[in-house]
């Protein structure tokens, strides 16, 4: 569509579209011309002519019609305050209404065509959905409604009622509580429980307790009652009787579940932590307690005053944890620990720069050991003497010059070259080459006496 006009009797119902392009990019354009529906006329296109054919309406009728009620002016308070009334056309509904005392419980559905596009006159109804305790009776279009008296059908729910009785001289003791709580059990789990005290005259009820579970089978209801010091409470029935005792009897053993939440996530660093979770408390796998846990708390929670048996059964306490997202989730004991899976890696923070390291500390300059002493060189007598010289032992060697000889008297010279058998072995860092060098040198110093000294004697000779 690239043009629209509003044709009326003053331009003759006359249109004219101009300076209409011919062609778009070469090829020639091809115009035709449409009209909106006109009520009860037929639209016939020629070229750009168009021809309007008047349609006659169909013939059209009224249905109409009245709720009667015979029931003794709702003598049995049964009547409702509404009905609904079908309208069908050759027995398919096309219509409804709600029908109210309002408008004197009439009805009307009014234009409603009398044929069919066949042109085949159409046979409308009415119908009435179904209204409890009334009998329905049609007459063209007129409804009356009939209570009946029916004997009341077997109800599908119960009620549970007792009361308790006090046996204790009208409290004479003063220990009678100004409340106790009455527990309903369903096959043997708590399902109600009630405060009961002295304003309802120590009456309780439990009401529309249905008969039968979901399998069919029958529900057995029993009551119970929470510890009341000093009393020793008796259960007849749903009747319960306490009577004061002088010593209260042992409260029953309970039992405690507390855990914490941990959380493995360094320290919430992708900020996904949730404000709050939610443990679940289960009995032999059964839910029957949750608690909301969050920082306020830190993190800890506690199911306390637990009952430790179930007949002569031990109750297996467990918990567990609602999902959690972004987390995994494992149980420790009574524990709850969730740990942070992320779903991008997390940016890693900057490395630590290390510290300088210190400096070595510059090794010590070893020690230049000190010079040895020089050896003392034996002295040349003046004139060779007799006697004896002795062989060097291992360890101290001794050379002694004769004190007389045949010819001539010389001063008595005596050498002692000491020395030690044990190599001393060399310091880390010391040469040891000078040492060997002075044993050596002792050694040809030694022989050379000797040799001098054997040669005096020779010459003496």
């Amino acid at each position: 569509m690239v043009q629209t006009k509003t044709v009326n009797a003053a331009s003759q119902w006359q249109y004219s579209f101009t300076n209409l392009p011919k062609t778009d990019q070469g090829k020639a354009i091809t115009y035709t011309i449409s009209e909106a529906p006109v009520a009860n006329y037929t639209t016939k296109i020629n070229g750009y002519n168009i021809t309007n054919t008047h349609v006659s309406q169909p013939a059209t009728t009224t249905v109409s019609g009245q709720k009667t009620w015979s029931d003794t002016n709702n003598q049995a308070g049964q009547r409702p305050d509404s009905i609904k009334v079908n309208l069908l056309a050759n027995g398919k509904v096309v219509q409804t209404k709600t029908v109210t005392a309002t408008n004197q419980w009439q009805y009307h559905f009014t234009n409603l065509p009398k044929t069919d596009d066949q042109g085949k006159a159409i046979v409308y109804t009415v119908s009435e959905d179904p209204v409890t305790n009334y009998a329905t009776k049609i007459n063209g279009y007129n409804i009356t409604n009939t209570f009946v008296t029916t004997p009341p059908t077997k109800p599908t729910t119960t009620t549970v009622a007792g009361h308790k009785t006090w046996i204790d001289g009208a409290d004479q003791f003063q220990q009678r509580p100004t409340s106790i709580q009455v527990n309903l059990l369903a096959n043997g789990q708590v399902v109600q429980t009630k405060t009961v005290t002295a304003q309802n005259n120590w009456q309780y009820e439990f009401t529309n307790l249905p008969k039968v579970d979901q399998a069919g089978q029958t529900i057995a209801y029993t009551i119970s009652e929470n510890y009341v010091p000093y009393y020793q409470t008796d259960i007849n029935g749903y009747n319960i009787t306490n009577t004061y005792i002088l010593v209260p009897p042992t409260k029953p053993i309970t039992a405690t579940v507390s855990g914490n939440k941990i959380w493995q996530d360094q320290g919430n660093a992708a900020n996904q932590r949730p404000d709050a979770i939610t443990i679940h408390l289960l009995a032999n796998g059964r839910v029957i307690k949750s608690k909301q846990v969050t920082a306020a708390d830190n993190w800890h929670y506690e199911f306390s005053n637990l009952p430790l048996k179930q007949g002569n059964q031990t109750i297996v306490y467990t918990v567990s944890e609602d999902k959690v997202p972004h987390y995994t989730s494992q149980v420790d004991g009574s524990d709850v620990i969730n740990t942070y899976v992320p779903t991008t890696p997390v940016q890693p923070s900057q490395p630590q720069v290390p510290q300088k390291p210190d400096v070595p500390q510059q090794p010590d300059v070893p020690t230049t050991p000190t010079d040895p002493n020089q050896p003392l060189l034996p002295i040349t007598p003046s004139d060779p003497q007799p006697g004896t010289a002795t062989t060097p032992g291992a360890s101290t060697t001794t050379g002694t010059v004769p004190t007389e000889s045949k010819h001539h008297l010389i001063p008595v010279s005596t050498e002692t070259i000491t020395g030690s058998s044990k190599q001393l072995l060399p310091q880390t860092g010391e040469d040891h080459s000078w040492s060997k060098g002075l044993s050596i040198l002792g050694f040809v110093l030694l022989f050379s006496a000797l040799g001098i000294v054997s040669y005096k004697k020779l010459k003496v000779k």
